[in-house]
C-alpha cells in the first residue's frame, strides 16, 4: 500500500470540544483505545475482511484501529484514515491519511469493503446525512461499523462519601451538557440500528459494553482529560474550580468505583445487489 497525506480545505463549523491537538488529548485517546479497542476488534473480527480489501476509517484518533485494519488487509489492500485533526496519527507505508471534514463528503472515491467510525457521528448534527454518505460508499456486500457512547445510568459503586458521589454525578452530567452544546446527541447510539436499516443496510446488529472503572485506572482518566479540556465551559455550568479539584482527586483514588460510559457498536451490510 502507498502512503499519502492529503489536506483538504476545512470549513470552520461549530467547534469540536475535544480536539486531538489539545494538551490533554493524548490521555483521552489512550483511555479510549484501552476501553474500546477490544470491543471494536471483536465486532470487526466477525466480518469477512480479506487481504486486498479497501477500508475507510473516519475519526481515527490515535490510529489504533486504522493500523489494525491495515494488518488485516495487508500490503495489497488499502486503509484510508480521515479526520479533522491528524496530529495524533502518523501515516506509514500501509496507511493513507486525509485531513478533511466528512460532512463535506469523502476525500477519496469508494467503494470500500469496510467503513468504521467510532465516536464521530455522535458529535455531528448532520449524522444522518453522513450515514447516507458512508452507506453509499460501501461496495456491494461491504460493511459499515459505527460505535458511539449512549445514555448511561449514572452509577457510583463505591465512594468516600455521599457528597463525593453527588459531586461526581454533577460534574459528569455537566460535562455531558457542555458536549451537547457542541452538537452531541447521546440518543444517537440507540438510534443507529434503525438508521442503518432505513439506509438500506441488512444484517444490522448491535453490541453494548460497559464496565466498572476504579480511580486511577486507564479508562477513568478520560474524565480527567475531558474536564481539563472543557474546564472553561464547565465553570459556566455552575461547576467550581474546587469541584473540579475534588473530582480529579476522586478519579485518581483507587477506592473510588463508578460505571463507565455505555458503548454501542452497530454494524450493517450493504446488499450484494
Amino acid at each position: 500500500m502507498s502512503s499519502t497525506t492529503v489536506t483538504d480545505g476545512i470549513e470552520d463549523r461549530a467547534a469540536y470540544a475535544l480536539g486531538n491537538s489539545a494538551d490533554h488529548a493524548a490521555v483521552r485517546l489512550m483511555a479510549l483505545d484501552h476501553f474500546l479497542d477490544p470491543v471494536t476488534r471483536r465486532v470487526i473480527d466477525q466480518l469477512p475482511l480479506h487481504p486486498g480489501n479497501r477500508c475507510l476509517e473516519i475519526g481515527p484518533g490515535s490510529g489504533s484501529i486504522a493500523r489494525y485494519l491495515a494488518g488485516r488487509v495487508g500490503p495489497t489492500g488499502q486503509v484510508a484514515a480521515v479526520d479533522l485533526d491528524l496530529s495524533r496519527i502518523t501515516p506509514g507505508g500501509d496507511l493513507d491519511v486525509y485531513e478533511h471534514d466528512i460532512r463535506d463528503g469523502l476525500p477519496l472515491d469508494g467503494p470500500f469493503n469496510l467503513i468504521h467510525a467510532r465516536l464521530v457521528l455522535v458529535h455531528l448534527p448532520e449524522r444522518y446525512v453522513v450515514l447516507r454518505t458512508l452507506t453509499d460508499a460501501l461496495a456491494p456486500g461491504g460493511w459499515l461499523v459505527l460505535g458511539d457512547f449512549g445514555d448511561t445510568p449514572m452509577t457510583v459503586y463505591s465512594s468516600p462519601s455521599d457528597s463525593d458521589t453527588d459531586l461526581y454525578t454533577r460534574v459528569v452530567y455537566a460535562l455531558q451538557h457542555v458536549l451537547e452544546g457542541h452538537g452531541v446527541d447521546m440518543a444517537w447510539a440507540d438510534a443507529t440500528h434503525a438508521a442503518m436499516r432505513d439506509a438500506g443496510l441488512h444484517d444490522v446488529h448491535a453490541v453494548e459494553h460497559a464496565e466498572s472503572w476504579s480511580g486511577g485506572s486507564i479508562g477513568i482518566r478520560m474524565h480527567h482529560a475531558n474536564t481539563s479540556q472543557t474546564q472553561d465551559e464547565l465553570l459556566q455550568h455552575g461547576i467550581t474550580t474546587a469541584d473540579l479539584d475534588r473530582f480529579r482527586e476522586l478519579v485518581a483514588d483507587p477506592g473510588f468505583f463508578a460505571r463507565s460510559y455505555r458503548f454501542v457498536c452497530t454494524r450493517g451490510q450493504r446488499p450484494l445487489q
